[in-house]
C-alpha cells in the first residue's frame, strides 16, 4: 500500500505542475490585452479623481475658472493627453501642483498605451 501512495503522490505532483504550466502559458499569452485594460482603468481612475480633486481646490476660488464637474473633466482630459488649450488652468498652488502630477503621468501613460500596442 504504501508503494501505491507514493505513486498517486507522484501523480498529482505531475498535474500540479502540468496546471501550473498552463496558467503561466495562459497568462503570458495575454500580456498585452492584460496591460492594455489595466492601463485604461488607470487612466479613466487618474481622470475621475483628478477631476474630483482640481474641482474641490478651485470651485470656490476668486478669479478660478473651472466651477463646475463638466469643467474639471474637460481640464482634466486636456492636461492628462498634454493637448493644453488654455481655456481651463488653474488658480491655486495646490491645483497647479495637481496639474505637474496629471502631466507627467499622463506623458508616461500615453508611452505605455504606444509600447503595449505596438
Amino acid at each position: 500500500m504504501n508503494e501505491f501512495s507514493r505513486l498517486i503522490r507522484v501523480f498529482r505532483l505531475v498535474r500540479a505542475i502540468k496546471s501550473i504550466s498552463m496558467i503561466s502559458h495562459a497568462i503570458n499569452e495575454n500580456k498585452a490585452s492584460t496591460s492594455l485594460h489595466f492601463m485604461v482603468l488607470s487612466s479613466l481612475m487618474m481622470m475621475l479623481f483628478g477631476s474630483i480633486y482640481i474641482l474641490y481646490l478651485e470651485k470656490d476660488m476668486p478669479g478660478a475658472n473651472i466651477h463646475n464637474a463638466g469643467d474639471a473633466f474637460w481640464w482634466t482630459f486636456v492636461t492628462i493627453t498634454t493637448v493644453g488649450y488654455g481655456d481651463f488652468f488653474p488658480e491655486t498652488l495646490e491645483g497647479r501642483i495637481v496639474a505637474i502630477i496629471l502631466i507627467t503621468t499622463g506623458v508616461g501613460m500615453f508611452g505605455s498605451f504606444t509600447a503595449v500596442l505596438a
